[in-house]
């Protein structure tokens, strides 16, 4: 009790309670600043133990000091901060050491898993590893205390001559998950390791060599394996997931619906990669009618040939409603059924329908399934249509944490951008977009926006790629670029393919208003929702549409849509 007194009598005790109750308000603000602004975890640890040993010190000084006339130092107190102040430094060098030594675990709890392309040395079997991985990303991501990243980043990897840690810091995963692929008719070998990207170090390998027809047990063991060497206990909700997803009822018909997302990886503008994943799809519906996964990817496919494919588009769609119909009663729990039936429903303009889809597809989505960048995109796409700009670019965000190699959300980010008139936004965004062929569209319709339109003609031509929207910013640049006659030439193009092709009257009616010409900008777009041009949910946030936007006719046709 007399210690008690004394403790009262020197502040100790009011100085050690402002004292935690600062280090508490100073924390938080890190771990938020950090967080918003993707700031070194290694910040928060460090500051993290200075505070710890700072409060001896408090005490130490508060006890030496506290009463009055007692301001000098003693040799005993020096020796004490002395021995504080070693503490201290012991601590900082042990954490920063322990940090740089280990992947940072979020405070969420989560790791951050990448599962890196599985190789094979049989070079006829590529297609086989590839969908090993792709099926791993989808069976981690049941786990929810992992966050798994997108297989649309792990295949940006294929082949890398990259480092392990150059890998983990581009994608932010705290783990990468390795592995070798050999198949022969009957048999499967797959070894599997879980690397430290930060050391190298090999926490865990593993190898099967099974008959083909354990390949989904092993899948599932991968996974469970990978939880527990992170420490992580399955939740009955983890178990349950994981004994409801999907399995191939015939190993051939499995086969063929690799064969077929290996092609649909493939397809970047011309469309024969996806004719050749419509026939192994074919054959693979004709071994099992109830394969959900085949008629998934087969309506997602419908969905891309809707923009390329002479057969009436809306025919295209409407056969994948019934697939996607049939593939959501067999496999409820399928994220990528949602998201293809939402990406149908809104280019069918049934925007109500697509967004009940879409936040199912969100809810149920591990983020490695086939279409989830996809059906985000289309959400996205969604909550520009219906002008919620801001909620637009939070879903981006969200969508590149998950998938840092994200680049389809890049037109619907700088929609939503200038239509909040961001040009700052605008200005940063085309600092980050790398040089490529891939990119150079995005790349180009930044500098549209920007009005640096030399500079967004030559990133078009870049590109080498004839998409109906880069055709649309093309036309329109040459106009502000002063270059009339170019401008004029791709019109009258456009004009013709409109006679038999539905999706470039809006492109027609945006060119048009870039131009200032009110009548024909207003004839093109009556003429695109006549069509039912696919892109015209996406009016309200074309900048050069503001001119028409709010035209009686105008109004009318976007109320129909309701928009």
């Amino acid at each position: 009790m007399q210690f008690y007194q004394k403790l009262k009598e020197r502040n100790v005790i009011r100085a050690v309670i402002i004292y935690i109750a600062s280090s508490w308000g100073v924390l938080q603000a890190v771990d938020f600043f950090s967080n918003r602004y993707n700031g070194s975890p290694l910040l928060f640890d460090v500051l993290f133990v200075v505070l710890i040993c700072g409060l001896p010190l408090v005490v130490i000084i508060s006890w030496f000091h506290g009463l009055p006339l007692h301001q000098k130092v003693s040799k005993k107190e020096l020796v004490l901060i002395s021995l504080n102040v070693v503490l201290a430094i012991v601590a900082v060098w042990y954490s920063v050491s322990s940090s740089s030594s280990k992947p940072f675990i979020s405070k969420s709890g989560k790791s951050r898993v990448l599962v890196m392309p599985f190789t094979t040395t049989d070079t006829s079997r590529v297609y086989f590893a590839d969908g090993i991985t792709t099926d791993l990303v989808t069976e981690i991501g049941k786990i929810r205390a992992f966050t798994t990243i997108a297989w649309n980043t792990s295949f940006n990897y294929v082949n890398s001559s990259k480092s392990f840690k150059e890998i983990a810091e581009e994608t932010n995963a705290t783990h990468l998950l390795i592995g070798k692929v050999q198949r022969s008719t009957s048999k499967v070998r797959i070894n599997v390791s879980l690397v430290d990207p930060t050391s190298n170090e090999i926490l865990w390998t593993e190898s099967w060599d099974e008959d083909i027809s354990k390949i989904f047990d092993i899948q599932k063991r991968i996974a469970i394996d990978v939880s527990r060497q992170l420490s992580f206990q399955l939740t009955p909700e983890d178990e349950r997931k994981l004994s409801a997803r999907y399995r191939a009822q015939n190993l051939e018909a499995y086969d063929l619906l690799l064969k077929a997302r290996a092609e649909v990886r493939k397809f970047y503008g011309d469309p024969q990669p996806l004719y050749t994943a419509t026939k192994y799809l074919d054959e693979a519906l004709a071994i099992d009618p109830n394969f959900p996964d085949a008629l998934i990817v087969k309506a997602y496919i419908r969905t891309e040939l809707t923009w390329i494919d002479k057969l009436d588009p809306m025919v295209q769609l409407e056969q994948g409603r019934i697939e996607i119909t049939k593939a959501l009663e067999l496999y409820p729990a399928s994220s990528d059924a949602h998201a293809v039936a939402g990406l149908i429903n809104f280019f069918t303009w049934n925007m109500e329908e697509a967004r009940k889809n879409f936040e199912a597809s969100w809810e149920l989505s591990n983020y490695g399934e086939t279409s989830i960048y996809q059906c985000n995109c289309g959400y996205v796409g969604y909550e520009i249509a219906k002008g919620n700009y801001q909620e637009a670019i939070r879903i981006i965000e969200k969508i590149e944490k998950l998938d840092p190699n994200y680049i389809y959300g890049s037109i619907e980010r700088l929609i939503a951008y200038r239509s909040l008139n961001d040009t700052l936004k605008i200005r940063q965004r085309l600092h980050s977009k790398s040089d490529s062929a891939r990119t150079a569209p995005y790349e180009a319709a930044y500098l549209y926006e920007l009005g640096n339109y030399k500079q967004s003609i030559e990133s078009f031509k870049k590109s080498g790629v004839d998409f109906i929207w880069p055709t649309t910013y093309l036309a329109s640049v040459y106009y502000k670029a002063g270059l009339i006659e170019k401008s004029d030439s791709m019109m009258q193009e456009m004009i013709r393919l409109s006679a038999t092709e539905r999706n470039y009257d809006l492109g027609l009616s945006i060119i048009y208003a870039a131009r200032k010409d009110k009548v024909n900008a207003i004839k093109w777009f009556k003429s695109a929702y006549e069509k039912h041009d696919f892109w015209l949910p996406y009016a309200r946030g074309d900048a050069d549409l503001r001119l028409i936007i709010n035209e009686p006719e105008i109004v009318s046709i976007l109320a129909k849509l309701n928009l």
